[in-house]
């Protein structure tokens, strides 16, 4: 609260900007020494599938609603509940969460695009971001897929034997987890543990973690204060 505060009240140009900077650059490093710690070229590889992928079942996917699974009437159809449930907690949701965010979120890009071309709009808050978020994803999510499979090819198929492996020194698998075993809140520090460097980039996961936070509440405090002024 404090470092938001701080942040806030020395500007847009100032504190916003410079801890924005900031916790992007070291999005930035943890995501490179990752990539280049890990599996390099199935990371690339990957990369190129994953787009595909996305292109190819986007269009579809984007009308799917699971109509008939609602139904429950269909006779191979024993996911109807959970179909019933990714659709309420996950489509329906983000869709309405993205709709009340769209204008809280286009004032504050507008606020800070002032003076800039198109060109750079584009580029900055489009191009970019989406750019880095499939190589954020790609590289982090194909490391736990790894280990994952892995851990799997192991013979730690349940969460029973992966416990059972981690609290025994003379496996050969006990530098295996089975992430579909442990707490979302554990996975990505399991994941940095694969590597001697992983306490080092958990403490700079937690430094980057605050910032976003904080620069979170700033572009919240500065549209607040914008619609307030009435200079929004």
């Amino acid at each position: 609260t404090v470092i938001a505060t701080a942040s806030v009240a020395s500007g847009i140009y100032v504190g916003i900007r410079r801890l924005s900077e900031i916790a992007f650059l070291l999005s930035v490093f943890i995501a490179v020494t990752v990539f280049f710690l890990g599996d390099t070229w199935f990371f690339l590889n990957l990369m190129v599938q994953s787009v595909g992928y996305y292109l190819q079942w986007l269009p579809s996917l984007s009308f799917h609603t699971g109509a008939f699974e609602q139904l429950g009437t269909a006779p191979d159809d024993d996911n109807a509940e959970a179909t019933q449930s990714f659709m309420n907690d996950w489509t329906i949701f983000y869709f309405a969460w993205w709709i009340s965010w769209a204008p809280f979120v286009g004032m504050f890009l507008a606020r800070i695009s002032r003076g800039r071309t198109v060109r750079e709009f584009v580029v900055g808050c489009i191009v970019t971001p989406v750019a880095f978020e499939v190589f954020w994803f790609c590289v982090f999510g194909g490391q736990a897929l790894e280990m994952q499979r892995e851990t799997e090819a192991a013979g730690i198929t349940t969460c029973a034997s992966n416990n059972n492996t981690s609290s025994s020194p003379s496996s050969p698998a006990n530098d295996v987890t089975l992430l579909s075993c442990q707490a979302t809140t554990e996975i990505f520090f399991d994941v940095l543990d694969t590597w001697q460097i992983g306490d080092f980039l958990s403490v700079v996961s937690l430094i980057c973690l605050l910032l976003y936070f904080v620069t979170s509440s700033d572009s919240a405090s500065l549209i607040v204060d914008s619609l307030t002024c009435g200079v929004a």
